[in-house]
């Protein structure tokens, strides 16, 4: 990032407009007058480590000499920097901290490359109304969050998120079928052998996995994350509908 000359004294003067022409300054404090500089053309925005500023700065040609116009846009700056920091927040569950399904989806979309094979899974705590149920929503609330730490460290190589309630969605990063179906497999034994909840109210569950492939051409991004959501929801309902604790593959 290129770094500012030093403004000496009005560096310090917030909003300020500063033309320097060769070796003279002038200052301006009229925005209206000194705006008329900024429509020859886009500022280049500039940071000054010295001071901890950020600057708009116009160049502009005047016969032989350089006009440089310097304004002040910290404050713009910080607001904008805070705006971005809350928007990139809402990308994520607040109680498991992972990727809500907006933030999945946009992850996920600056990922694709045609002719790629996407492989995408839905897992579901079975029977998690009965946690809430038999033991209130703030144990069901704690069993999500450890359910969220366990797919963290355990899919720690791929795109995670919590798609809603008590499902959760993966997406593989550079493994087949086979290296995916394996992943999911040892971490449906994992939550067999974990228990949730507290000490003295420890809660065994089991998941069941819906897994889909798909190849992205001859389609947009959003039409594929829809279909990839499809067939893996519709192997999900399968591993149901056979007795739960189990992974079910999508097929035509």
């Amino acid at each position: 990032m290129n770094e500012l000359p030093t403004l000496y004294e009005v560096m310090g003067i917030n909003g300020v407009y500063v033309i320097i022409l060769e070796d003279s300054k002038i200052v301006f404090k009229n925005h209206e007058y000194a705006s008329l500089f900024e429509k020859h053309g886009f500022p280049e925005e500039l940071y000054d480590s010295s001071t901890g500023k950020w600057f708009h700065r116009v160049t502009m040609e005047m016969g032989t000499k350089k006009v440089y116009l310097y304004h002040d846009v910290s404050n713009y700056k910080s607001i904008l920097l805070n705006q971005q920091e809350h928007l990139e927040q809402l990308k994520f569950d607040r109680l498991t901290n992972l990727y809500n399904r907006h933030g999945f989806e946009e992850n996920f979309s600056q990922q694709l490359q045609e002719g790629e094979n996407f492989i995408l899974s839905i897992i579901d705590i079975d029977h998690f109304k009965r946690v809430n149920d038999t033991y209130g929503h703030p144990m069901g609330d704690s069993v999500l969050r450890k359910f969220a730490q366990l797919i963290r460290e355990h899919f720690k190589e791929d795109l995670c998120g919590r798609y809603g309630g008590e499902e959760f969605i993966i997406v593989f990063q550079n493994k087949t079928m086979e290296e995916s179906y394996q992943l999911l497999d040892q971490f449906r034994q994992k939550i067999e052998r974990t228990a949730f909840g507290y000490e003295k109210y420890p809660i065994c569950l089991t998941a069941s996995f819906g897994l889909a492939e798909l190849k992205y051409i001859d389609t947009t991004k959003t039409k594929l994350f829809e279909r990839l959501i499809a067939r893996a929801d519709k192997s999900l309902y399968l591993a149901k509908t056979l007795g739960r604790n189990r992974i079910a593959i999508y097929h035509e």
